[in-house]
């Protein structure tokens, strides 16, 4: 069971109350003697899986999946562990390295397509994560097959693309309708892909140079 309690811009409360397995939901006014600040949002009851999640897990978590929303909204998301008895601001995640400028611009005819990458020491952990609309779909690019290639699989660089555009599979959000939109959204990557292999073979070739 979902419930959650905001306010309207007069100061009245409204409940909204979601059941597991009911597609609907309700709204209803909530009387309240103080206006509500913000939202409340109560889920009953959890599942034992869930129980062993702490503030610091969730604190990393919301700091990659909605980093561009944080960042781009300024809206301030604090954590109160109780169990833990910690209280936890979440940052928008940092990525390492340094930030490649002068990347080609992406267009497509159904929008345009953000790119923020990195280059880093080479890792296998370090990744380039998709986008829609500042929450992330996919933490790591490559697990689309297209993408299971240089310079996507080099482990240099970190960072973002996100296309608003793309379709998501009905009832998830780490899935793509691979449909024309895809399609438009990976030719439209040709010229990027081009640049950062450049990178990658400069990168390498700079290593070997120090290593001997």
């Amino acid at each position: 069971r979902l419930m959650m309690v905001s306010s309207d811009k007069d100061g009245k409360a409204y409940q909204m109350e979601m059941r597991k397995g009911e597609p609907g939901y309700a709204v209803i006014p909530r009387p309240r003697l103080l206006p509500v600040k913000g939202t409340q949002l109560t889920i009953s009851h959890l599942l034992s899986g869930i129980r062993t999640l702490n503030g610091e897990k969730i604190q990393c978590y919301l700091a990659s999946e909605l980093r561009d929303r944080i960042r781009h909204s300024g809206v301030k998301i604090r954590i109160i562990d109780r169990t833990s008895r910690l209280e936890l601001d979440v940052e928008p995640r940092q990525y390492e390295g340094r930030l490649i400028h002068e990347l080609p611009q992406i267009n497509t005819p159904f929008g345009d397509v953000y790119v923020e990458l990195y280059l880093s020491e080479r890792k296998p952990e370090n990744y380039i994560s998709l986008f829609r609309s500042g929450t992330r779909v996919l933490q790591d690019i490559t697990v689309l097959d297209l993408f299971q290639c240089k310079p996507w699989t080099s482990g240099y660089f970190q960072g973002v693309i996100d296309a608003s555009f793309l379709h998501l599979t009905p009832g998830t959000r780490d899935g793509i309708i691979h449909d024309e939109r895809f399609a438009g959204f990976c030719d439209s990557l040709n010229n990027l892909k081009e640049r950062l292999n450049l990178i990658a073979a400069e990168q390498s070739k700079a290593e070997e140079e120090r290593m001997s």
